[in-house]
């Protein structure tokens, strides 16, 4: 209820394009993901922060999720915990989630950028790639082409 509240004003019942819905999107990814634990897990859970994080603007008419990678990556370790997981796949999963995003940026890099961003991931980085390219459930051409790494 309070992810559908606009600035502290009235609740508002946004007609959201099916695609947007999450549940829907979130299966999408996983079932475009490659099939490999580790990357169907950062798939299911890549937007787990998202509930946490969501705001509806004063309009109504446009959503946000301000950060909700890092949540999501928090909650990682005690969703796999729950498992049985190992801790260093649930950081590894966690990292995915956690940088899920930041492909999208690549082409920003400079040369430093992007060394850093293969450093950090090391041999994460062809998931996280693999990842990215699932989490486009778009139909628009220009988004679809947007989304290639």
């Amino acid at each position: 209820e309070a992810a559908r509240r606009g600035g502290g004003g009235p609740l508002v019942e946004p007609q959201w394009d099916r695609s947007k819905i999450l549940i829907d999107h979130v299966l999408q990814v996983v079932k475009q993901a490659p099939c490999r634990v580790r990357v169907r897990w950062a798939a299911l859970l890549h937007d787990v922060g998202k509930p946490a994080t969501a705001l509806v603007d004063p309009g109504g008419n446009k959503l946000s999720f301000h950060r909700h990678e890092f949540i999501g990556a928090e909650q990682v370790p005690e969703i796999l915990g729950q498992y049985g997981y190992e801790p260093d796949f649930c950081r590894e999963v966690a990292t995915l989630v956690l940088r899920s995003g930041r492909v999208r940026e690549v082409d920003q890099f400079n040369d430093q950028g992007l060394r850093r961003l293969l450093g950090l991931l090391g041999p994460l980085f062809d998931d996280l790639v693999h990842l990215y390219r699932a989490d486009c459930t778009t139909r628009r051409p220009h988004g679809q082409r947007a989304h290639q790494a």
